[in-house]
């Protein structure tokens, strides 16, 4: 029952967008083999009409979809890998999304969030296509720095105007880039970059946040309150605005782990392989006293995935509506941004 209710509230969100279709195979646990305790009664299909029957049943229960049953020479099933349940998007004759086989990786939550990128999905495809270019010619800048000093000058200033205030120098961040770890985690920022889901004037992806003081799990929109700005991720903008805004920092990935892309000299975090090591790097960015509160993110990174954090990004919501999209950060990280939004908020 839980189930269908979810998928009816799928239908109802994107029916505009979509359709849908039950293909009804044999069953996961017939009543005459690997059973359940108080489970619906339904026994192996022996023929067409006990899968029709077993069908009609499901139909009783109330999906809001075209319900077919797969024939008896189980095509469907077997051209699908349908057992125990999966779920597949459809687009113009090609698959576009493969879901992982049931039930662990049957999540109405994924299908949802492909069928509400759906109509972006060529966008995205140019949006790829435009990073791997990015990477080649960074790639190129790289080896051509090895050769020519000009280049590697112009590297090293770019790193400079980002940690300007910083004990770091050109050496500890210049050897950094002649790693693996660093092409990776700069193909991560911008792999997230693309397929974030919070876009400018749309609602802010109500992601599940962790307090690092108690433990407990909540949800973005607990922070949020009615016509009072929440900046999501300093002390000199909140010591200014902590009248009319509410400020909140969501702790994600580390953007330059000691075990992957690090800086030399800096401070020595390992990338979080749990959620105790997470909230102990937040309780250390919390001893540098940031004036708000700290949260951070769960380890299946839904707060980074949702709002394209990795490296660092300033967002204003307010009254459940994203108002300010900042750039990914370090250079897109523009405090003065937020300062000329919430000055115009406020006059």
């Amino acid at each position: 029952m839980a189930k269908v209710e979810q998928f009816n509230n799928v239908i109802a969100r994107s029916s505009a967008i979509a359709d849908f279709l039950i293909i009804y195979i044999e069953e996961a646990h017939p009543f005459d083999g690997w059973k359940f305790r108080n489970n619906i009664e339904i026994d192996y299909h022996r023929n067409l009409r006990d899968r029709i029957e077993a069908a009609k049943q499901l139909l009783s229960i109330g999906p809001q979809c075209s319900i077919v049953v797969d024939n008896m020479l189980d095509e469907a099933n077997m051209q699908y890998g349908g057992l125990s349940d999966r779920l597949y998007i459809v687009l113009d004759d090609v698959i576009v999304f493969e879901g992982a086989r049931g039930p662990f990786g049957y999540r109405i939550e994924k299908l949802n969030l492909h069928i509400g990128n759906s109509g972006t999905m060529l966008l995205h495809f140019f949006k790829v296509i435009g990073c791997i270019l990015q990477m080649v010619v960074l790639s190129i800048n790289v080896l051509l720095s090895r050769c020519f000093s000009s280049i590697k000058e112009s590297i090293a200033e770019r790193f400079r105007k980002i940690h300007e205030g910083t004990t770091l120098t050109d050496e500890d961040c210049m050897h950094s880039i002649y790693t693996i770890a660093f092409f990776k985690q700069v193909w991560r920022a911008m792999y997230l970059d693309v397929f974030k889901t919070a876009k400018l004037y749309g609602n802010p992806p109500n992601v599940e946040v962790i307090t690092i003081d108690d433990l407990v799990k909540t949800r973005l929109s607990d922070f949020q309150r009615k016509g009072r700005p929440l900046l999501e991720h300093f002390n000199e903008v909140i010591a200014r605005f902590s009248n009319i805004a509410d400020f909140l920092i969501i702790y994600i990935e580390e953007a330059h782990p000691s075990d992957g892309w690090k800086f030399g000299n800096n401070i020595e975090i390992n990338y979080h392989r749990n959620l105790q090591e997470r909230i102990a790097a937040a309780k250390r960015l919390q001893s540098f006293g940031p004036k708000c509160s700290i949260v951070v993110d769960n380890m299946r990174d839904e707060a980074n995935l949702q709002y394209g954090g990795l490296y660092e990004r300033l967002y204003i919501v307010l009254n459940d509506v994203i108002v300010f999209a900042g750039e990914r950060g370090p250079v897109g990280y523009r405090v003065e941004e937020i300062e000329q939004w919430l000055e115009n908020y406020h006059s």
